[in-house]
């Protein structure tokens, strides 16, 4: 089909809507809408990034002020501290340059990577192993390593105003807290969050209920000793907060005579790392208007599940491979959590498959 012909079948596509009057148009769009509302079984949204343009800043980072340029409109797009910068007047402005001198190498590439592919680091880097429980192990210590390169980085995130990077610190953090307990409750951990973080931050909370919940009487005496006051306060009014919610509760059972079976309040809050997260929305971008917690002007769509071909394990989490409608193979894992809107096809694929990776199981 030449251009021309192109054209004219276009112009007669479209010449049925001319005469429709705005009214009209509005209630075709609502029809349309609600007809793709009935649709959306199977069908999951996926973030996906558009153009990103071409212009290029650069952060000089670390002592050597070592340079990562990276796209102007994603790092501005996801951190309101980096367009402030950029965009705001300042000598960074006219430059393309900030400088970063205090910012470990280590953390920023975390971050420069981030930016890119929405996720910390490779899964490999988490992968868990029995030699990590011998703290003697190079496994051990390596792993030990990461965990304070996630903290310096979650105090980064922090400075930089971005919060789903937090939040993705905190799920990395607990999870390997999770697997070596003694990461959350070492006095050096502890004392540097409280350094760095202000009163209220939920990684103080995450620190608390990891030493109020995990440590045994014995560790638990041994980490107090090890702790300012200011630290020790506050795990002991998280103690009488938990006490005060055990109280009333029994009271409340004790009214309605429903049998002690549990106490929701005397469950531990740490195995769920979303009990930490900071908040993430409109709220948080009133000031700046810029949505820190998806790539560069990133959009989502939905795309619908033909069928869920594998499922594997991602740092510590199930994921699926699926068959996509109208779509390509896309060989790439994605968290169980995107694909509640498929749940039969889900649990089709469990049952023809009963012993691969699936949700309610934990992974160690």
């Amino acid at each position: 089909m030449n251009v021309s012909t192109y054209s004219g079948h276009q112009e007669s596509k479209f010449s049925q809507f001319s005469s429709l009057s705005l009214a009209d148009l509005k209630k075709l769009v609502l029809g349309y809408r609600a007809i793709v509302a009935k649709l959306r079984r199977h069908k999951i949204p996926l973030r996906t990034p558009r153009s990103i343009g071409r212009e290029v800043v650069h952060a000089k980072v670390g002592k050597d002020l070592q340079d990562f340029g990276v796209h102007k409109s994603l790092i501005c797009h996801c951190s309101p501290f980096f367009k402030a910068a950029f965009t705001s007047g300042f000598e960074e402005t006219t430059t393309g340059i900030i400088k970063l001198a205090d910012v470990d190498v280590e953390v920023f590439e975390l971050f420069f990577q981030w930016l890119y592919t929405q996720q910390i680091g490779e899964p490999e880097h988490y992968a868990i192993g029995p030699a990590i429980w011998d703290n003697k192990s190079k496994a051990y210590h390596d792993y030990k390593i990461l965990f304070g390169t996630l903290l310096r980085l979650y105090i980064f995130a922090d400075m930089v105003k971005v919060p789903t990077l937090k939040n993705d610190c905190i799920e990395k953090l607990s999870r390997m807290g999770h697997q070596v307990k003694e990461f959350l409750t070492e006095s050096e951990n502890v004392q540097y969050v409280w350094e760095h973080t202000r009163e209220g931050d939920l990684i103080r909370k995450l620190f608390i209920d990891a030493i109020i919940w995990n440590d045994g009487i014995i560790s638990f005496q041994k980490t107090l000793d090890q702790l300012s006051e200011e630290v020790r306060l506050a795990i002991l009014l998280a103690m009488k907060s938990i006490i005060d919610n055990a109280r009333v509760e029994i009271m409340e059972m004790g009214k309605s005579r429903k049998n002690l079976k549990h106490l929701e309040s005397l469950v531990t809050p740490f195995a769920y790392p979303t009990n930490y997260y900071e908040k993430v929305g409109a709220e948080n971008n009133k000031k700046g208007g810029v949505s820190s917690g998806s790539r560069a002007e990133a959009s989502e769509e939905l795309y619908e599940v033909e069928k869920i071909l594998d499922s594997k394990w991602v740092n510590g989490l199930v994921s699926y491979k699926a068959k996509w409608v109208g779509h390509k193979q896309d060989d790439q894992y994605y968290s169980a959590d995107n694909f509640e809107g498929a749940q039969e096809l889900v649990e089709e694929f469990h049952k023809n498959n009963p012993h691969r990776p699936h949700p309610g199981v934990k992974y160690y």
